[in-house]
């Protein structure tokens, strides 16, 4: 004859199952193993109610005043820009999207152009470069400290227009101390000249361009940008932002790879992610469609993906696309202003210090906290100096939505 258990080890059992059961949850929910499938297929899981916010460790309210708040800031009708009606929020936790906003329905499918984060995808694809001519072996082992102004790769930039561009460094672009011509002094005078009216793209870059001879000089000696009185301080650092600093790189890639620098970009990191696609703004003639100091246009959901594929180090499932110790440099050196780390406070000691900034003109930007395994994105077309001041409010509420609050559980 069969006896009934007892209750209290029926109960053992069932609290033993419950563990189990959780365990394979927070597997589930794990950090390293997820990667959201196409759009088409899906895209990224979601849940966006307060009780799963406040068991991802966020406040739910504070997280919802973050959302509310980057959508409240309007956006301006830039000349040549007549898609100014998007803004897209996007909070992404342990690979969960916990937080959504759109201005318009169209908003999530919309190519936004994300101007100067074209520099983070141009720093990203120059780490692809240092890691396939390392292991290819190649004749050429580009490294960040490699020489710009090389004829094996650069050759539209001979004879120089400058001779001291011979000592320029990939660093040196990275951290925007090669001398190039600025964007615009310290005081906010405008500098920059010819961009999308060059008469050859190529010679335009690289400063030989007749008819933007200003381009062809360098501000200051290279690495030395204590030597121009107009440069800028970004924290302990100082430097001369330069698009056309950038947009060498584009030159580079088209002959480092041997294809345009648009198809490289898409066939070793933007295809392997997921991304639906890519479109490019103002594009010059030819084989540029991607000019690297921005020229971007992506959905936000995409751009959220390129965001996590640095939150993973580089990793997309099995395969590793960029070299992790190269992602790893942003989260320990404070000087890459597209890709800069809070390790000296910058961004408030209230924030952690391995967060990453990714920005663009027209407030588009992305914050990537890797201790806390989020992602926040911003795409939109805010006035700059709008941007600006609103970027410190933004970080004010993420700060407080990272605060720990009691999940239901334990209340």
């Amino acid at each position: 004859m069969l006896r009934r258990a007892p209750a209290r080890l029926v109960r053992c059992c069932l609290l033993a199952a419950c563990a189990v059961l959780l365990a394979g949850c927070d597997r589930l929910f794990g950090d390293e193993d997820y990667f959201p499938p196409p759009e088409t297929m899906g895209g990224w899981r979601a849940n966006l109610s307060p009780e799963f916010v406040r068991s991802r460790g966020l406040d739910p309210a504070a997280l919802e005043d973050l959302g509310r708040f980057s959508q409240s800031i309007k956006n301006s009708a830039w000349p040549g820009y007549d898609y100014h009606h998007h803004t897209a929020t996007i909070v992404i936790k342990d690979g969960w999207i916990v937080g959504e906003w759109y201005s318009l329905p169209e908003t999530r499918f919309f190519q936004q152009y994300l101007a100067s984060n074209g520099k983070s995808f141009a720093y990203l694809l120059f780490g692809v470069l240092v890691k396939e001519s390392r292991e290819r072996q190649a004749r050429v082992q580009f490294t960040e400290q490699s020489r710009v102004y090389d004829p094996t790769y650069l050759q539209e930039g001979f004879p120089l227009s400058d001779p001291r561009k011979a000592e320029i460094t990939f660093e040196q672009i990275f951290r925007h101390t090669a001398g190039f011509l600025p964007e615009e002094s310290k005081d906010g005078d405008k500098l920059e000249e010819g961009r999308n009216f060059w008469s050859d793209y190529s010679l335009w870059v690289t400063g030989r361009d007749p008819k933007w001879p200003l381009t062809g000089q360098l501000f200051f000696p290279p690495g030395h940008p204590e030597e121009y009185a107009g440069s800028e301080t970004w924290g302990d650092h100082r430097g001369a932002y330069s698009s056309i600093g950038f947009a060498h790189l584009g030159l580079v890639f088209r002959h480092a790879f041997g294809h345009s620098p648009s198809a490289v970009l898409w066939d070793r990191i933007l295809a392997p992610i997921g991304f639906s696609g890519v479109s490019y703004h103002h594009p010059p003639p030819g084989t540029h469609r991607w000019v690297t100091h921005g020229g971007l246009c992506m959905t936000p959901r995409d751009y959220a993906r390129f965001a996590y594929l640095i939150l993973r180090k580089g990793r997309w499932q099995d395969r590793q696309i960029v070299d992790p110790q190269w992602i790893e440099r942003t989260r320990t050196a404070p000087w890459y202003q597209n890709m800069r780390a809070n390790v000296d406070g910058y961004f408030g000691r209230d924030l952690p210090a391995d967060m990453v900034r990714m920005f663009g003109s027209g407030g588009n930007f992305a914050f990537i906290l890797p201790s806390h395994d989020l992602i926040v994105v911003r795409c939109a077309r805010t006035e700059n100096r709008v941007a600006e001041a609103m970027e410190p409010q933004f970080l004010a509420r993420l700060a407080k939505a990272l605060q720990p609050v009691a999940t239901t559980a334990s209340r």
